[in-house]
């Protein structure tokens, strides 16, 4: 994996992410990640602003960072927010240009669905509303896709189980 720094990788191996262990290709170390809990709906926005607030005080400008949701775009609290972390936020608006082109707001804080920012990547990724109750090829599947998006740091804002099988898979 030439993409993803080598934090990154070492931390989708440590979750057994692939079936044969990543290599990282690329010469960039990358950040510690975060893995920050959610309890309830105020908490999860409160959390996800954390996350985006950390990388911006350590210097990455809002359009290097991607808030990139686990669920859908109708199942996300997350996704249709106008500002977050008091940034203002680019988000798809639902519609298409007549050359079939997304019709995105003006932020620049980046707003995204994993599955629609799969092939995309960004400095920093953090991946908001991660919620399972137990470890599958799925969720597997999409921590892959989520971590593999980012550049130099990783975040993940998971729900209290979520958060126990991603320590657990680590420990």
């Amino acid at each position: 994996n030439y993409r993803s720094p080598h934090v990154v990788v070492t931390l989708a191996n440590a979750l057994g992410l692939t079936d044969e262990p990543m290599q990282a290709g690329g010469g960039v170390h990358g950040f510690d990640p975060q893995l920050l809990e959610f309890r309830d709906p105020e908490s999860l926005l409160s959390q996800t602003s954390a996350a985006v607030q950390s990388l911006v005080a350590a210097g990455h400008a809002p359009s290097d960072i991607a808030v990139v949701t686990w669920r859908g775009r109708t199942g996300s609290r997350v996704v249709e927010q106008e500002t977050l972390a008091g940034l203002p936020t680019r988000r798809f608006l639902g519609s298409y240009t007549v050359d079939g082109q997304g019709v995105f707001s003006d932020g620049d804080l980046q707003l995204e669905t994993l599955f629609r920012f799969k092939g995309q990547a960004a400095d920093c990724v953090v991946i908001t509303e991660i919620d399972f109750a137990e470890w599958t090829d799925d969720v597997r599947r999409r921590l892959f896709v989520g971590l593999t998006r980012a550049r130099l740091k990783v975040a993940l804002v998971a729900s209290a189980p979520a958060n126990r099988g991603i320590c657990e898979r680590l420990a």
